[in-house]
């Protein structure tokens, strides 16, 4: 038997015979391959947010009709190798294929259990359809040797015609309903069984009059104990009777209790060697019944028991009244705002010391640290988002989905523009267009009494075109929010055009985020004149072409140095004019548009297009996944894409997303362990936190770094080189997707390159 994916998927629903089963067996334990694809199946079919693949429409892969004449085994060799490759290439149809053989094999291999009423109204939908002569003449050859049933009218008739009256005429007999009387006539029997047994016990004097030992019925006692005000509750009152002990009823009035004896009771003498009810771990005994109601005036305080005694305190005279319970005392106080003394429990037998209650906090503890304060901001202007064509995403519950086109951004939404696509948002109110690029992410925070609106701009470009007339008075002003500060870019002159470019920055060291520079951004003024400032408005007046770097450690150095920004020529992109995307980016578009499903979340519909065998077209979906933060996703395509420039812009998007929250690091590491052998999570980890130059003058580090340019993993290959050659600028013609004895000679280079520099890869 042929060692293929339909028959290794037998062989995990157990359908094979036991030779066949024992003979994939061994194959598969001497392949290796074999052996990671069967943990590769299970691995998927356990995958909880891999989705299903749609039955039509963009993303499809397979044909459902296909993928039945597959697991039917009814289609040609040809065929079975396209199905079972796109399989190989794509987790989430294997998971289908998986799972559909799984449940096709516990359906056939069950019997069907069809109900009662559904097989009855299947036969009763038409009328048959035979042959009148046929019957007739079947009826005749039969005759009178046709088996008769008995009638409601004390006749007999064959039970074809009782058939044929009711519909079931040419059905099997076996198929037939079961008449009414065989169903019911159980049930009818169990009941009168049931009410016989049961009238037999009420009837019975000597189960419902049980007397106690003075002779009086039980029954009565507990009608008068009812019957009478007590703060006991019912329970406990039976339970005094049934044990033969004295419970007193009191009236109205509250009991007197003596201060210096604890209060007895025969109730709680009998249930000396029973268990507490607080000794029950994760239970909690019910309030005791004379619990006040709530927002009544009085609070009932429970204190636990305490084995020594407390400093008595002198305290006001406060009414109380006490309920003794096995473990505490409840102890009903007035409301009063100032420190009450309550009772402490103690065991029984032993005295009731008074302690105090818990006093408010005094000037020893710690004052609360003064909260910081955040900017007030208030709602955003009327924003449109106004393309035509493209893709434009926004943050929903479920997840990030395609914005309709023609609808309106409101405050706190969440947006992202994937590439290659380009979007516009139309500000009415201030006379205003913004232009959000592709792999760009923004929130809209508001509005204040410096800015008209405020962005928070986490990674992208961005351009705003000042439509209106400008007025010295009141310019139109924006606030850009990039990490802890605003930038407010107010506009001068009429149709003023200015574009922001923010970096996230990637890890150096191990564990470590960058110390000043969390981002690196510049700010442009393609047209006009526009006036930016950090902080309040009114900072420096910048007439195109101007450039003003919005890098800390930029602004600091140059700050100190005293130096004037230099004129920078102004980017191509933030010409609003110029036709940014070449035919054959065009046509990608168009193709990744298609696998945008505006129907379900994108974290649904784009890992089926990161697998694609189209590299742009892969490298476009993993873009779209670092914008919106789907880091899960993100580490999943760094195993699965199987071009470099997709596993690059993981790389870089994981790099990015790493050091924003402590927490990331467990949460790669944890990702990592789901998409990649325990071998190589720790290096692939260690990897994507980076290295810096002291790494590379370091000779044991720059080892490392080499040798794992000759490991069995791509990941590792890829990730290694991109950090030597960041460091070294130097190539030596390595490539990491190469054959390994096309890499070899490369990997010669670069010893040569250790042993020039004393083992280190920088001197």
């Amino acid at each position: 038997m042929r060692l293929t994916l339909r028959t290794l998927l037998a062989y995990l629903d157990d359908i094979l015979e036991p030779a066949q089963a024992r003979e994939i067996g061994e194959k598969i334990s001497e392949s290796g391959y074999a052996s990671s694809l069967v943990e590769h199946i299970r691995e998927v079919m356990r995958k909880r947010r891999l989705g299903a693949p749609e039955p039509s429409g963009p993303g499809i892969g397979l044909d459902p009709n296909s993928v039945a004449e597959y697991l039917d085994n009814t289609l040609s060799p040809e065929e079975v190798a396209d199905i079972e490759k796109i399989c190989l290439e794509s987790d989430l149809h294997l998971a289908e294929v998986a799972a559909c053989h799984q449940v096709l094999t516990i359906v056939l291999g069950e019997p069907v259990d069809v109900p009662e009423q559904t097989r009855e109204r299947m036969y009763v939908l038409g009328e048959t359809r035979r042959d009148k002569p046929a019957a007739k003449e079947d009826d005749r050859k039969n005759g009178e040797s046709r088996e008769r049933v008995p009638s409601v009218t004390g006749t007999t008739q064959p039970k074809q015609e009782v058939a044929k009256a009711r519909g079931y005429e040419g059905v099997p007999e076996y198929l037939r309903p079961t008449p009414v009387w065989r169903r019911v006539g159980p049930i009818v029997a169990g009941l009168v069984i049931g009410g016989v047994w049961l009238g037999m016990i009420w009837s019975s004097p000597s189960l419902i009059h049980s007397t106690s030992d003075d002779g009086s019925d039980a029954g009565e006692q507990l009608a008068d104990a009812s019957s009478a005000n007590t703060t006991g509750s019912a329970a406990e009152i039976a339970d005094g009777i049934l044990n033969g002990s004295e419970v007193a009823v009191p009236g109205n009035t509250e009991p007197e209790i003596p201060s210096n004896e604890p209060p007895t009771n025969n109730l709680l003498a009998s249930r000396e060697n029973s268990p507490s009810i607080r000794d029950l771990d994760g239970f909690d005994p019910p309030p005791p019944a004379d619990a006040p109601e709530p927002g009544s005036d009085s609070v009932t305080t429970t204190v636990a028991a305490s084995p020594g005694p407390a400093t008595p305190v002198a305290p006001e005279p406060v009414a109380t009244t006490t309920t003794t319970t096995p473990s505490a005392t409840a102890t009903t106080l007035p409301r009063s705002t100032e420190p009450t003394t309550v009772a402490a429990v103690t065991p029984t037998g032993t005295t009731p010391v008074p302690t105090t209650a818990p006093a408010t906090p005094t000037a020893t503890q710690p004052p609360d640290p003064a909260p910081i304060e955040q900017p007030e901001y208030q709602p955003a202007p009327d924003i449109m988002y106004a393309s035509r064509d493209g893709a434009f995403l926004i943050r929903t519950a479920d997840g990030w989905r395609t914005m309709p086109r023609r609808s309106m951004v409101r405050t706190g939404d969440a947006l992202a523009a994937p590439e290659p696509f380009s979007t516009l948002l139309d500000v009415t109110p201030l006379g205003m267009t913004i232009e959000v690029f592709g792999g760009t992410a923004l929130e809209v925070v508001g509005s204040s009494d410096e800015a008209g609106l405020v962005l928070r701009l986490t990674q992208g470009r961005v351009a705003f075109q000042n439509r209106s007339v400008a007025d010295p008075e009141n310019p139109a002003t924006v606030g850009v929010l990039i990490g802890d500060e605003v930038f407010h870019l107010s506009f001068s002159s009429e149709n003023a055009v200015c574009g922001v470019d923010v970096v996230p920055t990637e890890p150096q060291k191990f564990e470590k985020g960058p110390e000043v520079d969390q981002f690196v951004g510049n700010l442009f003024v393609g047209r006009g004149a526009v006036n930016a400032s950090v902080g309040k408005p009114g900072g420096r007046l910048l007439t195109a072409p101007a450039w003003l770097p919005l890098t800390v450690s930029v602004r600091e150095q140059m700050e100190k140095a005293g130096e004037d920004v230099p004129i920078l020529p102004v980017p191509e992109w933030l010409d609003l004019e110029s036709n940014r995307m070449t035919p054959a980016q065009r046509r990608y578009a168009t193709r990744f548009e298609k696998e945008l499903d505006p129907e379900v979340p994108i974290h649904l519909s784009i890992p089926a297009a990161v697998e694609s065998q189209v590299p742009d077209l892969a490298t476009l979906a993993v873009r779209c996944l670092a914008v919106t933060d789907h880091s899960e996703q993100l580490v999943e395509a760094l195993a699965r894409a199987d071009f470099t420039e997709a596993r690059d812009a993981a790389t870089r998007a994981i790099r990015q997303w790493l050091p924003r929250d402590p927490k990331n690091g467990d949460a790669l590491r944890k990702s990592l362990e789901m998409n990649f052998p325990a071998g190589q999570v720790d290096p692939i980890y260690r990897l994507l936190w980076g290295y810096d130059e002291t790494d590379a003058q370091n000779e044991a580090t720059s080892r490392i770094l080499v040798d794992w340019l000759k490991s069995d993993s791509e990941v590792i290959r890829q990730l290694a080189y991109f950090h030597i050659y960041r460091l070294t600028g130097q190539r030596y013609d390595y490539r990491p997707n190469l054959p390994k004895d096309q890499r070899r000679v490369a990997m010669k280079r670069w010893e040569s390159h250790l042993e020039k520099n004393d083992g280190k890869l920088l001197k």
